[in-house]
């Protein structure tokens, strides 16, 4: 199982040896699922989201460089509530010990692989743990995933498969038939440019009955000076217990 730890170490020791040492999670998304767009060499890219939930508002903030060789590395501050001042929750509101607390503090790390003018292949991954966490820094979270990219000028459409253990994810089924205890979902998202380029239809879709287990409907609009505001709703997938709400993000364009 994904689940145990020695499992989970050689996993994640295994990835990031692929992406730093031979040639892979764009922190870029469409709302939830990573667009896996690429931070070139020397470029910067910010990215803050704000969801409106029942009982809580909660900021996702990711910082990635572009630092050559088709890799992008960065930081992410996931899952900080203001709501109330309740900061401190667990990833499935529960007391069981195999949850994170929130808020996160992760590093993470994306390798892309070109094949065509509108077509990407990338591997990535987000690691990190919870300050105020009481479990052992050894109990960390993780996220890995694969995504392919097609990419043109009427349709940008991303999909791939992921895995992460309950620190990151919750408790929960990955797959999209939630009988299915596999230890990998599915993740899409697609972009339609609108009103010449200026404004983009969005949508993106996370398996799974997990505390990431949603759809997302919105759209995102340009802004002056390189900013994207983008916004829409979310909604639980069939047999989850998440709620509905809705997400707004503020983007640093490339």
């Amino acid at each position: 199982m994904f689940q145990k730890k020695s499992l989970s170490v050689f996993l994640l020791v295994s990835l990031f040896q692929i992406v730093f040492v031979n040639l892979s999670f764009a922190q870029q998304s469409y709302f939830n699922v990573p667009s896996s767009d690429q931070t070139h060499k020397g470029d910067f890219f910010f990215q803050q989201q704000l969801n409106y939930a029942d009982h809580e508002i909660t900021s996702n903030s990711t910082f990635d460089w572009g630092i050559g060789e088709n890799i992008e590395a960065g930081f992410n501050i996931l899952q900080v509530n203001y709501l109330n001042g309740q900061v401190l929750r667990r990833s499935d509101n529960s007391i069981s010990p195999d949850e994170m607390v929130y808020p996160l503090i992760t590093l993470n790390a994306q390798y892309f692989k070109k094949l065509s003018h509108e077509h990407q292949l990338s591997i990535g991954a987000v690691s990190g743990f919870s300050m105020l966490n009481k479990l052992s820094m050894n109990d960390n979270a993780w996220l890995i995933f694969t995504n392919y990219q097609y990419h043109s000028h009427t349709l940008k459409l991303t999909s791939g498969i992921f895995a992460g253990n309950n620190h990151m994810l919750s408790t929960g089924t990955r797959f999209p038939i939630s009988k299915i205890q596999s230890p990998v979902g599915i993740q899409i998202g697609c972009e339609i440019p609108v009103f010449h380029e200026k404004m983009r239809i969005i949508a993106d879709y996370i398996s799974g009955t997990h505390a990431w287990g949603v759809y997302t409907f919105g759209a995102a609009i340009d802004l002056p000076k390189h900013w994207i505001l983008s916004f829409g709703g979310f909604f639980p997938n069939v047999n989850s217990t998440n709620p509905k709400g809705v997400v707004f993000e503020f983007t640093r364009a490339l």
